[in-house]
């Protein structure tokens, strides 16, 4: 792990992390940056805090079971159909807020799923990670459409199986827990042409996929590679460096402690990704006040305009049809 503190003529601080993601996931970061802001102030630690280091509760070797279930999550994703295409221009970002009233609309509206498409309303509402990466998925196929409704496209996210597991593993648990999951391969125009609830609930199945026989099944897969590289760069890299990508990956990084951990100078006001360098990549956070989201997303910068627009139209031309 690397952090640099960069101090500005205004009087601002930020703080930079750069982390192997091996080591450490979202809760684990939170808990460690929690308690060096407590030894900054003088404070003395939290025995909740104290690192919980065995690494044996994430073991799969003494399982020694084969995988009960197929993970399309570690298999290579689709990519462009009827082109080839290269990336014209260099990437850019995109920082969208979004208020928790326009998330309602989203949520709203992504219940309203008519029975013509074999969905029902569902029997819990949709968490606003669910309706957020719907609604981006819809607004980047749209972005990127070249004519081809056939294109298929997946969404790809981590999820945080702390709390999955039976038994679930410690609070201060110290290592990474967050597994890939991937929705059903769908079509560009499943996407842009069915309700906002289609891509929604597809979210939704990704994620509810992972439970504890599931995670550990997944475990056992890993176990059994050979080549890591090859199985990270499946997920992270499908589609090359300079290739253009039709599947989005949302990182999400809401929930956590990150805007109460005062150094000594205050609490934080703001929180983002250092650098996105990978085209079709998203992240999505809380703001400092909690009225809302914040979504930092990497795509090629010619999109990036187009990308802004739409989110925020959809959003409302979506609410006007309820």
């Amino acid at each position: 792990m690397a952090a640099q503190v960069t101090r500005f003529p205004c009087g601002f601080i930020t703080l930079g992390i750069a982390m192997c993601r091996a080591l450490l996931d979202g809760t684990a970061l939170s808990n460690f940056l929690n308690s060096w802001a407590k030894f900054a102030r003088g404070e003395s630690l939290d025995s909740g805090l104290i690192p919980f280091l065995d690494r044996s509760k994430l073991d799969s070797f003494k399982l020694n079971k084969p995988p009960r279930f197929e993970h399309p999550e570690f298999l290579p994703p689709p990519l462009w159909t009827k082109r080839d295409e290269k990336m014209q221009d260099e990437l850019g970002t995109a920082v969208l807020v979004v208020t928790k009233g326009q998330v309602q609309k989203l949520k709203n509206k992504a219940c309203d799923f008519g029975s013509g498409y074999g969905n029902k309303v569902p029997l819990r509402g949709y968490t606003s990670f669910e309706v957020i990466s719907g609604h981006l998925w819809r607004c980047m196929c749209k972005v990127r459409y070249s004519g081809d409704v056939c294109q298929p496209t997946r969404l790809n996210t981590l999820v945080n199986c702390r709390n999955r597991l039976r038994p679930s593993l410690p609070t201060a648990y110290f290592g990474n827990a967050t597994f890939p999951t991937v929705t059903e391969t769908c079509s560009f125009g499943d996407i842009m042409q069915k309700p906002l609830g289609f891509a929604v609930r597809k979210v939704r199945e990704a994620v509810e996929r992972m439970r504890d026989e599931y995670v550990r099944s997944a475990l056992d897969y890993i176990a059994c590679v050979e080549d890591m590289d090859l199985l990270r760069d499946t997920f992270y890299n499908s589609a090359g460096k300079d290739m253009e990508n039709p599947n989005p990956n949302v990182v999400v990084w809401t929930n956590f402690s990150y805007f109460e951990n005062d150094f000594g100078w205050g609490k934080p006001v703001c929180l983002l990704p250092g650098n996105i360098n990978s085209n079709g990549k998203a992240f999505l956070l809380d703001t400092a006040s909690g009225d809302g989201f914040v979504v930092a997303v990497c795509l090629r910068r010619s999109y990036i305009d187009a990308l802004k627009k739409l989110f925020y139209e959809d959003i409302e031309k979506l609410a006007s049809k309820l």
